[in-house]
């Protein structure tokens, strides 16, 4: 149950961009599609890889909750890059890849 709290309280302040006054969606939306892949057993460990299908995955969600916004743009590699500056999420740089840890 500790590790329940420990995200939800993670997930619940992400440090987002503000544009316009509004917070910025792409770490949520993000999360969302790490979580539906888990769901779908395509993501099975705690190293999540910025791969086709997570981008496009990605791309479906940012469609689905924002398609019309004139102020944010589904941009998933910057925001996974992003990512790394939560306390849950750590990248690990290799000559041929990126690869993102959760924290257990």
């Amino acid at each position: 149950m500790e590790d329940f709290r420990y995200y939800a309280d993670c997930f619940s302040s992400l440090h987002t961009a503000m544009k316009l006054g509004k917070p910025a969606p792409h770490k949520a939306l993000l999360l969302l599609s790490v979580i539906d892949l888990v769901k779908r057993g395509i993501i099975t460990e705690n190293q999540i890889e910025l791969s086709d299908v997570l981008v496009k995955t990605f791309n479906a969600n940012a469609k689905k909750f924002y398609a019309n916004s004139p102020i944010f743009k589904p941009e998933v590699t910057k925001h996974y890059f992003h990512m790394q500056h939560e306390p849950f999420w750590s990248s690990v740089v290799s000559s041929d890849c990126v690869e993102t840890n959760l924290a257990a």
